[in-house]
């Protein structure tokens, strides 16, 4: 029985902002399209951008320095992030299926990119040392789930004294994957799951805010549509780990053959397949509605 419906993002939810966009600025620079944007797909998950690894400037001026690439940043970023451009169908599939007592989530191979999306512009984090310097050796950091929303939390400092203090809150933070090496801090900042219990607003009806983040006129909130968000990029690893597939399920809660996994990509299909999980491969909305009526009445 299906107990979970895990969409992916581009392509399933948004469209692909991602390809297209790095379509689009290979041909700005004379290059052919589909070499450049396989280039780059390779390279964001070989430099350790899409796990955390690595943050965004590295993995442009890895992109510049290999293919000649004349364009800054800021270019560069808004030709991708002006084409992550959400799927209205889907997004209200996805509230109606949450909505009938299912749980939903998000399972993206995606950046700090999909919280832009969802939140607007980032501001500076403000990291712990040993987070950061973890990071830059690149030592695996700590992965911790949080029933806490961030939105919740003023600053860093803030949510550790939350995690690490005697407090009732304490029991808000578990780690369903089994203690691990390293603080709870450090393990807090890696940010592994954000759970979105949270509605888009408080209940006094104002916007609900994410101090982490500036407000944005083209920011698309829709974390509020899904019980869990599970991003590569916090996660530490990504879907070409078929036991990340496995980590999902058990952080939900479930057995895997409970949950049903869609994305528009077919090696992804495959291990979340040879990890037992149902699936849905992704092509149009008319395909994906007659597929889900197989596991969802």
């Amino acid at each position: 029985m299906i107990k979970a419906v895990i969409f992916d993002f581009g392509g399933v939810l948004a469209e692909k902002g991602f390809r297209e966009g790095l379509k689009a600025i290979g041909i700005q620079n004379g290059l052919d399209p589909d070499s450049f944007f396989q280039t780059a797909s390779d390279l964001v998950y070989q430099t350790g951008y899409v796990t955390g690894i690595s943050d965004e400037a590295y993995f442009w001026n890895t992109l510049r320095e290999i293919t000649g690439i004349k364009m800054n940043d800021k270019d560069l970023r808004k030709e991708i992030m002006d084409r992550f451009i959400l799927k209205p169908d889907m997004i209200a599939y996805a509230e109606k299926l949450k909505s009938s007592g299912l749980i939903t989530a998000i399972l993206s191979d995606q950046t700090n990119w999909l919280e832009e999306v969802n939140y607007g512009t980032p501001r500076q984090a403000r990291l712990p040392a040993r987070f950061a310097e973890s990071r830059r050796a690149g030592r695996p950091v700590v992965p911790f789930i949080t029933r806490l929303c961030p939105d919740q939390c003023q600053d860093f400092g803030e949510v550790i004294r939350q995690v690490t203090s005697r407090s009732p809150r304490r029991s808000l933070w578990r780690s369903p994957l089994g203690e691990a090496e390293g603080s709870r801090a450090e393990a807090l900042c890696s940010h592994f799951i954000l759970r979105s219990r949270n509605p888009a607003s408080t209940e006094d009806g104002h916007p609900r805010v994410n101090p982490w983040f500036s407000a944005k006129a083209d920011k698309t909130p829709f974390y509020h549509h899904f019980n869990y968000i599970f991003n590569s990029f916090r996660l530490n690893k990504s879907k070409k780990d078929p036991s990340l597939f496995s980590d999902t399920c058990r952080a939900i809660g479930l057995a895997s053959d409970e949950a049903l996994f869609i994305d528009d990509n077919i090696e992804n299909i495959r291990r979340a397949q040879s990890r037992s999980l149902h699936t849905i491969h992704f092509k149009d909305i008319k395909g994906f509605e007659t597929a889900l009526r197989k596991f969802i009445n």
